[in-house]
Formats: C-alpha cells, structure tokens, sequence
C-alpha cells in the first residue's frame, strides 16, 4: 500500500489575559493511505478542560472540500503509570460530525499533546498522537509555528470554518454597545487582604494578591470605568487595619462596584453554624492563639452587603474546616493559557454593571474542608473563579451570568482538586476532594 503524507495547518486560538488574544499558526504532517492531503485546522480551547476543533480539507482523489467538527477534552493523566513527570497535557478528539463533504473514513489523530514551557509554567501545543500509552507513545511535532493577530480574523477567514449562524461567529463580529457616560462613571472599589508574610502559604497568598489586582484592573481597562485599590498584607496585616478598610468602603457610590479579596488562613469556629470560615488575621499566631485577631466571612459579607453599591463581590480562598491547620499545598496543575481572544463590552456590561443589585458571596471551600494552593500558582479556587469570569467576558460566550460563573468555577476547583494528593489522617486514597461555597442575594 502506498504511503501518503496528511498535511495540516492548525489554528490554536489562545490568549495570555483576559481580553488579550494569543493566537499561533503552525503545520504538521501525518501518514495516510490515501493521497497526500493538505488541509487546515482550526482549534478553541475553552480553558474549562474541553475545546472544539474544525478541520478542513480537499477529499482524497477530489476537489470536494470537507469540514469536520470535532470536540477535545482534556485527558487525566495523572493517575496514569508511567505519566507521572511526564510534563504533557492531551486533549482527547472526537468526532462530532462532518458538517459538509464525505471524509472517506480518514483515519485522524486522536490526541493533541502540549508540553509544558519551565519558564512560563504554561503547557504550550507541541504536536499530535494516536495514543497515550503510559505517556510514552511517538508524538508527532507540529513543523511550522507562528502567531497570528486579531487582524486575521477576518470575516473571510472565519467563514471558512464557521456559519453566519454559528455562536463563535456572532460572539465575534456582532455589534455590541457602548457604555453610557453614567456607566463610564462608575468606580470599582477592590480591597485585597493576603496573608503574604506567612511561612507556609505565604508565597501563595503574594502569588494570588498579585493576580487578583492584575485581574480587576484588565476588567477595568476593558470596561472603561474608575478604579481604586487597597491592600492590607505584610506588616499592616491585622484585624484592626481589615476593619478600617471594610468601613471605607461605605463611600462607594450608589451605581459602584465592590470587591473584597482574602487569601490565608481560614477555620470554623465552635458553636457557629454559619457555612461561611472565619478568616485568620493574627499577625502572629504563637502570640495570639486564641483567635481574637480573626472575623467571619459571614459578618464580612453582611457589612459589605448593606453598603450603598449596586454590586459587590466577597471572594475568599481559604480552609474551612475545624482543624485550624495549615492550607494544602501540592504540586501547580497542568494549565494552558486562558483562550480569550477579546472580551465582549455587552458581556462585561451584563455582569459588573447589571441594574439588579446583587452581593456575591464566594469562598474556597465547604465546612469541613480544605483549600489547596501551590506556592508557584497560587490558590485553585481563585485561579478557577477569576478564570470562570473570564469565560464569561469572552465574545464566544452568549448569555453570560453570575450563576454560570459560580457553576463553572465550582466544577473546575473540585475536579482539579481530585488530580491533587491530600495525606491527611483518615484518608488512605490520599486524594482531595474542594468544593467552593457561595451565597447570592439580590435585591
């Protein structure tokens, strides 16, 4: 039989930031019993763990042109032997259907694989393959990479893949309005606590606060509206200073935006019933071991919910259990860049400047668990949280919510959590199992 050569250009559509768009282009090649082939793909990772490709060709022996609609989802291989190290991240490809032309049964890769980059900590696309085999079957390695703009997301570009009717379409190239010059005038108030001089997760909580303001103030850029923060972390770091910035905040104006962010310590006090944790603000825990130093998220969320603002947001990562221990740290998972290639103004407006008026309260873990972090990457619940929001500003989204937003990150903290390693007393699979918590009111 004769041996042929697939040759594919395939399209990775992934961004760095929210809103900021990364894109590559890159080729490889793969046997095939057929004529040689050339064709191009076209490849979405959600960031949730799944994506979409679409791959187009001429059919062999023909000018007929095929294209296939494909789903990719992420590959658990860290359970796998022989995996372990492996530095590779897969997504698994199935077909969904062919949208148009015959594939005459084409025998197609069954796996991306990305590896992971030591300098950016990101797991970057490096080629194909038909198998995973324990991590060790042949990969493929795409022969051509380069990045690709905005600008060549032309419409002409795009209809090659996708209708006029199709969500990734219209997320693109749909009108979407301007903010009004009440909107343009409202402030986001962010204050950001971090327990960053602790010996233990220390690192961690810098690692979050850092991301946290980076976050807040690209949703402002993007929007467009004011912005101001605060932060009580290192020396400041006390019960005393967290009150005095909480009662600041009352001066948000009516229409503002608040956002309270905790990364530490947090445990259940005897006695309260509450499902929120308290949080630990001892600037030092041998002098102050009774805990006078620390405050309910519930009281927190309560204060900060009868303040005059339209929205507020109180995002904690911390324990929730009775131990009083330290937060787990295990090993950063395997993530990707966010996928973002532009935010939606229409989007951004539905969720931060929505006339309900809504507190959201969202913290990392249920009563009696605990909050995973890694000093590297920083807490799991905050990286999903701010990751889900991101997902939801993305011109590929329709219908964006809070609600969407809370499920998401809840699914992808415990699922992330369930590929970590838990050593506590009583638990012999040593697996951890997080589950983040979260109150919404409206009135």
């Amino acid at each position: 039989m004769k041996k042929t050569v697939f040759f594919f250009t395939f399209l990775l559509l992934v961004g760095s930031t929210a809103f900021a768009q990364i894109t590559y282009q890159f080729a490889f090649t793969f046997p095939n019993a057929a004529a040689s082939i050339s064709g191009k793909t076209f490849f979405l990772n959600y960031g949730d763990g799944s994506g979409l490709a679409r791959l187009r060709f001429n059919a062999p022996g023909t000018n007929d042109s095929v294209l296939i609609d494909m789903k990719a989802a992420e590959e658990n291989t860290d359970k796998i032997a022989g995996c372990s190290g492996a530095d590779r991240l897969y997504f698994k490809l199935q077909k969904n259907q062919v949208i148009y032309g015959s594939d005459n049964n084409i025998v197609l890769p069954s796996y991306f694989c990305f590896k992971k980059n030591n300098q950016t900590g990101f797991y970057e696309p490096f080629g194909f393959s038909y198998a995973i085999d324990d991590c060790k079957a042949p990969v493929t390695a795409f022969t051509e990479i380069k990045y690709l703009e905005k600008k060549d997301l032309t419409n002409a570009f795009v209809l090659n893949y996708f209708t006029p009717r199709d969500k990734f379409y219209t997320g693109l190239f749909a009108s979407t309005r301007s903010l009004t010059v009440s909107e343009l005038s409202v402030k986001m108030h962010l204050l950001i606590v971090a327990n960053t001089f602790d010996e233990h997760i220390g690192k961690a909580c810098a690692k979050d606060m850092k991301r946290a303001i980076k976050f807040f103030r690209d949703i402002k850029d993007f929007l467009g509206i004011q912005f101001e923060y605060d932060t009580i972390s290192g020396k400041k770091y006390n019960l005393s200073e967290v009150e005095k910035a909480i009662e600041k905040l009352r001066s948000a104006a009516p229409n503002d935006i608040i956002v309270f962010y905790y990364s530490g310590h947090g445990f259940r006090q005897n006695g309260d019933n509450r499902r929120p944790p308290y949080i630990d603000l001892r600037p030092n825990y041998d002098e102050n071991p009774n805990n006078l130093n620390s405050k309910s998220l519930a009281d927190i969320f309560q204060v900060i919910s009868d303040m005059p603002a339209r929205f507020k947001l109180i995002l904690s990562d911390c324990c929730n259990d009775l131990s009083k221990t330290y937060s787990v740290k295990t090993k950063a998972p395997s993530i990707t860049k966010g996928f973002s290639l532009t935010g939606n103004i229409q989007n951004g407006a539905e969720l931060f400047l929505n006339a309900a008026r809504t507190s959201i309260l969202a913290t990392g873990a249920n009563p009696g668990q605990r909050s995973i972090c890694n000093d590297d990457f920083g807490g799991f619940f905050s990286y999903n949280f701010l990751n889900s929001i991101e997902n939801q500003l993305s011109f590929a989204t329709t219908g964006p919510s809070w609600d969407k937003i809370i499920e998401e990150a809840r699914v992808k903290t415990r699922n992330m959590s369930l590929r970590a390693d838990c050593p506590l007393p009583n638990n012999p699979s040593n697996s951890c199992n997080q589950i983040p918590y979260f109150e919404k009111q409206s009135r």
